[in-house]
């Protein structure tokens, strides 16, 4: 932790960059390089590429906010390549017959989603593939996907993810992976979700405060324009774990020990870089936060009122941010109307 704050002090930045996220279409598929891969980048092209470092993430949902993060269970991915016909087509017969048979291993994965993606970028009989599929989606609704009772349970509502992904990019093979091999998280306001360095995801609906390791290195794979360097480096280098807990994801909550009246959630992220604060006040309410001994910034979602860090007070309405120095008090006061007060802190120490 003391790291942390002394490259902030040192470089003269904050370890950790903090946006909100508004995707009213799929978002790319992509990973950030983790960080031996970043220094490589970096040093082969140091004039194209931003920075050196890895970039793993949160999603804290603003709205109802869906997003794909890593893999579905193995099994689960080869109940879906036995029942879909066009997967086993895009997958190609020998390989979705190998992917079927023996021992499960993030090779035979990796191998699997790379042919796919690699397909996707030139490849037009496969683009009408999806086309053809997202059609009888929307027709036969999840019988397009072999659901029928208990058989298929788990793709129930994969046919409309399928479709909607085919109208927000219609014949981009990114809705093969996304639909049949990755989970598919349905957040409520207040839910968070992380990605770790190297971890596949795209968000897909909704709307989401986000905060990630100071970096903006990405490799895209599908749902944009796609470079044929960035799909291999993509290819080599995402993690492909076959055993993926539904939940593995969840960035787990509680009540922050350091928020004085009880107003404020604390998410635990599994990195260094930053942990996430939600404060929420309702009209003429106070929260006051203990020191923290990093640096923090914060964003008002929506609400006024006031805040108050040593001699200085500030003004707040939704869409102020503002920088609060390590080792310093912070009083939150909502203003009394009727919408109180709703900010969201990240920090590091």
């Amino acid at each position: 932790m003391k790291r942390l704050t002394e490259t902030a002090r040192n470089k003269g930045q904050l370890p950790f960059l903090f946006k909100t996220l508004c995707a009213g279409k799929a978002l790319p598929l992509q990973i950030h390089p983790h960080k031996k891969l970043a220094e490589e980048m970096y040093k082969d092209d140091p004039e194209d590429l931003p920075d050196d470092n890895h970039k793993p993430e949160i999603g804290l949902a603003l709205s109802e906010f869906w997003a794909f993060a890593s893999f579905r269970p193995m099994q689960v991915i080869r109940d879906s390549v036995r029942r879909v016909f066009e997967l086993r087509e895009i997958m190609g017969k020998e390989e979705a017959e190998e992917f079927m048979q023996g021992e499960v291993s993030e090779d035979k994965l990796r191998s699997a989603v790379s042919k796919i993606l690699q397909r996707g970028k030139d490849d037009e009989a496969a683009k009408l593939l999806v086309i053809s599929l997202a059609k009888k989606c929307k027709a036969q609704g999840d019988a397009a996907l072999g659901v029928n009772g208990d058989e298929g349970k788990e793709d129930q509502g994969l046919a409309q993810v399928f479709g909607m992904l085919n109208d927000d990019y219609e014949g981009d093979l990114g809705a093969f992976v996304c639909t049949f091999f990755m989970n598919l998280y349905k957040l409520q306001p207040g839910e968070a979700i992380s990605v770790e360095a190297a971890g596949i995801h795209a968000w897909f609906r909704g709307d989401c405060i986000e905060c990630m390791a100071n970096s903006d290195n990405v490799l895209n794979s599908a749902f944009t324009e796609i470079s044929q360097d960035d799909l291999d480096l993509f290819n080599k280098n995402f993690l492909a774990p076959t055993q993926t807990p539904a939940d593995q994801h969840r960035v787990p909550s509680r009540l922050f020990k350091r928020g004085e009246s009880g107003h404020t959630t604390r998410y635990f992220t599994p990195f260094d870089e930053f942990d996430m604060l939600r404060i929420q006040l309702g009209p003429n309410e106070k929260e006051t936060h203990q020191p923290i001994e990093g640096p923090s910034v914060f964003l008002v979602e929506g609400g006024s009122g006031r805040v108050q860090v040593g001699e200085t007070e500030l003004e707040l309405k939704a869409g102020v941010v503002a920088l609060i120095l390590a080792g310093k008090e912070a009083i939150f006061t909502a203003d009394a109307d009727d919408s109180g007060m709703q900010i969201y802190r990240c920090f590091a120490e």
